[in-house]
């Protein structure tokens, strides 16, 4: 089982690999075109600051974290300019590693049902991997906020889980609107957040991005089994 969990990982991995052109084209376009503001290099850096650690890049998460908080603090598109150019050149030459070894132990979180939400198609699929094949979980994992309380309206979850940021809404604001609607009942419930993203103060457990999925597995059965 393990080494079908490798590879699933690896696969996940040169996908994002083979995606990082295509996200340095949008940085480039970025570049050339002053009428797009600097909340769109932060769009496109909240997308790598997340991911690209886990999948080797260390050095591209870290530039994209540092990118994206000084967008927070409200950088001008010049002072932004240089670390924009080289994290282009991160993506056009990555330097990969290669990853660790999963040592969790396999399925702890079977017989839980989780519900996460994250708007980044890639960090889906990580967190599917992570819940459902790692994990054991009845995991079920979406995009959108009408899928997050669809899926919520089905029964009771023991864990839920929500991005800090996404598009057009925080992980805490929409976790106490589903609080308000009664649908999180006994659940626990997790923020998942890159270092720095705290857009509001949680009473929810927080835990970080970017994540390796056996620690993530770890901190997720420890959190579900201090519950039972």
């Amino acid at each position: 089982m393990g080494s079908v969990l490798e590879e699933k990982l690896r696969a996940l991995r040169h996908e994002f690999l083979d995606g990082l052109p295509a996200r340095a084209d949008e940085l480039e376009r970025w570049q050339r075109d002053a009428s797009l503001g600097p909340e769109v290099l932060g769009r496109l850096c909240h997308r790598l600051r997340g991911l690209a650690p886990t999948h080797g890049l260390v050095e591209v998460g870290r530039l994209a974290a540092t990118i994206e908080d000084k967008v927070r603090r409200g950088a001008s598109r010049a002072a932004l300019a240089d670390d924009a150019a080289t994290l282009v050149q991160g993506l056009r030459a990555p330097t990969e590693r290669v990853h660790d070894p999963l040592d969790a132990p396999l399925q702890p979180l079977r017989g839980y049902r989780v519900v996460a939400i994250d708007d980044d198609a890639s960090m889906r699929r990580l967190l599917l991997l992570t819940l459902r094949d790692l994990g054991g979980a009845d995991a079920t994992v979406v995009e959108h906020e009408a899928e997050f309380v669809a899926a919520l309206e089905l029964g009771p979850a023991d864990l839920v889980i929500a991005d800090v940021m996404m598009p057009s809404t925080t992980g805490p604001a929409l976790l106490a609107r589903a609080e308000a609607a009664a649908l999180l009942g006994p659940a626990r419930v997790v923020v998942l957040s890159g270092s720095g993203e705290a857009p509001e103060a949680s009473r929810w457990t927080r835990l970080s991005k970017p994540f390796r999925p056996d620690e993530l597995v770890g901190a997720l059965t420890a959190l579900l089994r201090g519950a039972r």
